[in-house]
Protein backbone atom coordinates (compact mmCIF):
# COMPACT_ATOMS: atom_id res chain seq x y z
CA UNK A 1 0.00 0.00 0.00
CA UNK A 2 2.60 2.44 0.52
CA UNK A 3 4.17 2.17 -3.19
CA UNK A 4 0.50 2.86 -4.40
CA UNK A 5 0.24 5.51 -2.00
CA UNK A 6 3.71 7.50 -3.14
CA UNK A 7 2.44 6.67 -6.33
CA UNK A 8 -0.74 8.63 -5.53
CA UNK A 9 -0.40 11.32 -3.65
CA UNK A 10 3.81 11.34 -3.19
CA UNK A 11 3.88 10.66 0.15
CA UNK A 12 4.70 7.04 2.62
CA UNK A 13 1.45 5.57 4.66
CA UNK A 14 2.75 2.74 6.77
CA UNK A 15 1.73 1.00 10.30
CA UNK A 16 4.21 3.95 12.03
CA UNK A 17 2.31 6.78 11.01
CA UNK A 18 -1.16 5.32 9.78
CA UNK A 19 -4.45 4.38 11.77
CA UNK A 20 -7.33 1.87 10.00
CA UNK A 21 -10.92 1.72 10.25
CA UNK A 22 -13.34 0.01 9.32
CA UNK A 23 -16.43 2.18 8.02
CA UNK A 24 -19.96 0.73 5.25
CA UNK A 25 -20.36 3.63 3.01
CA UNK A 26 -23.32 4.13 1.21
CA UNK A 27 -23.86 4.50 -2.97
CA UNK A 28 -23.44 8.19 -2.33
CA UNK A 29 -20.47 7.58 -0.41
CA UNK A 30 -18.78 5.40 -2.97
CA UNK A 31 -19.20 8.17 -5.78
CA UNK A 32 -17.37 10.63 -3.54
CA UNK A 33 -14.74 8.84 -4.18
CA UNK A 34 -11.14 9.80 -6.20
CA UNK A 35 -10.38 6.77 -8.41
CA UNK A 36 -7.44 6.51 -10.92
CA UNK A 37 -9.19 4.87 -14.02
CA UNK A 38 -12.70 4.16 -15.23
CA UNK A 39 -12.44 0.55 -15.68
CA UNK A 40 -15.15 -1.51 -14.22
CA UNK A 41 -14.32 -5.04 -14.92
CA UNK A 42 -13.50 -6.60 -11.66
CA UNK A 43 -11.69 -9.75 -10.74
CA UNK A 44 -13.70 -10.19 -7.75
CA UNK A 45 -16.88 -8.59 -6.42
CA UNK A 46 -15.58 -8.97 -2.84
CA UNK A 47 -15.18 -6.09 0.18
CA UNK A 48 -13.84 -4.41 1.70
CA UNK A 49 -12.07 -1.70 -0.71
CA UNK A 50 -9.26 -0.15 0.65
CA UNK A 51 -9.65 3.79 1.28
CA UNK A 52 -6.49 6.70 1.83
CA UNK A 53 -7.81 9.68 3.92
CA UNK A 54 -5.70 12.72 2.94
CA UNK A 55 -5.87 15.98 2.84
CA UNK A 56 -9.75 16.14 3.11
CA UNK A 57 -10.08 13.75 -0.13
CA UNK A 58 -10.53 10.14 -0.11
CA UNK A 59 -8.84 7.97 -2.64
CA UNK A 60 -9.29 4.71 -3.68
CA UNK A 61 -6.10 2.67 -3.21
CA UNK A 62 -7.28 -0.75 -3.99
CA UNK A 63 -10.98 -1.86 -5.32
CA UNK A 64 -11.02 0.75 -8.06
CA UNK A 65 -12.87 -1.10 -11.06
CA UNK A 66 -15.37 -2.71 -8.05
CA UNK A 67 -16.04 0.93 -7.31
CA UNK A 68 -17.02 1.91 -10.76
CA UNK A 69 -19.48 -1.28 -11.41
CA UNK A 70 -21.13 -0.39 -8.32
CA UNK A 71 -21.14 2.91 -8.96
CA UNK A 72 -22.06 2.63 -12.71
CA UNK A 73 -24.80 -0.54 -11.95
CA UNK A 74 -26.18 2.20 -9.35
CA UNK A 75 -25.92 -0.45 -6.65
CA UNK A 76 -27.35 0.74 -3.83
CA UNK A 77 -25.55 -2.35 -1.40
CA UNK A 78 -23.58 -0.71 1.56
CA UNK A 79 -20.10 -1.54 0.96
CA UNK A 80 -17.62 -2.40 3.65
CA UNK A 81 -14.20 0.21 3.43
CA UNK A 82 -10.89 -0.30 5.33
CA UNK A 83 -10.05 3.86 5.99
CA UNK A 84 -6.49 4.49 6.03
CA UNK A 85 -5.67 7.99 8.04
CA UNK A 86 -2.17 9.36 8.22
CA UNK A 87 -1.62 9.99 12.42
CA UNK A 88 -1.51 13.62 13.29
Amino acid sequence: MDRIAAKCIGLSFNPDNCAVHEEVLSLDDLKQLKRYHKEDNPQRNGEPIIVLVYDGDRFVIDGNKRVNKWVNDEDVTPRRALIVKRKA
